[in-house]
C-alpha cells in the first residue's frame, strides 16, 4: 500500500481514505447470528428490532443481509396464506369475510352517495 508523506514532514506518511477504505475489513456476521438475524425476520420483527436484539448497527446489518431477510420475510408472507387458505376452507365465518371484504371488494353494507339539492322537510 502506497502511503503520501505529509508536507509538514516530508519522512511521515499517512494513509489515505481510499486507502483506509481498501484496507477495511469488512463486517462478516457468523453463521450463527444469521440464522438468527432470519428467524426474527420471519417472526415479523423490522429491521431496526432485529439489530437492536443483535447489538449490531442496522446500516451495517442490511448491507450484508439484506436479501436474506427479504427472503424470510416472502416466505412468513406466504406460509400466513396457506394457514389463511386452510382456516377459510375449514369455513372460519371471520377468515372468510376479511378475505372477502380485502380481495373481493365486498362491503357489509353499500354507502350511498347522493348529489343535488337534498332538501329535507320535517313536519308534526
Amino acid at each position: 500500500m502506497a502511503k503520501e508523506k505529509t508536507p509538514e514532514n516530508p519522512k511521515k506518511t499517512r494513509i489515505t481514505a481510499k486507502q483506509r477504505k481498501a484496507a477495511r475489513t469488512p463486517n462478516i456476521y457468523t453463521t450463527a447470528q444469521i440464522k438468527q438475524m432470519q428467524e426474527l425476520a420471519f417472526e415479523g420483527c423490522q429491521n431496526n428490532t432485529i439489530a437492536r436484539i443483535m447489538g449490531i448497527n442496522e446500516d451495517t446489518m442490511l448491507r450484508y443481509v439484506k436479501e436474506k431477510l427479504q427472503q424470510k420475510r416472502a416466505e412468513r408472507r406466504q406460509w400466513l396464506r396457506s394457514k389463511q387458505n386452510k382456516a377459510i376452507n375449514a369455513g372460519n365465518p371471520a377468515l372468510l369475510i376479511f378475505v372477502g371484504k380485502n380481495e373481493l371488494d365486498q362491503a357489509d353494507k353499500k354507502d350511498l352517495k347522493l348529489s343535488g339539492d337534498l332538501t329535507v322537510n320535517i313536519t308534526n
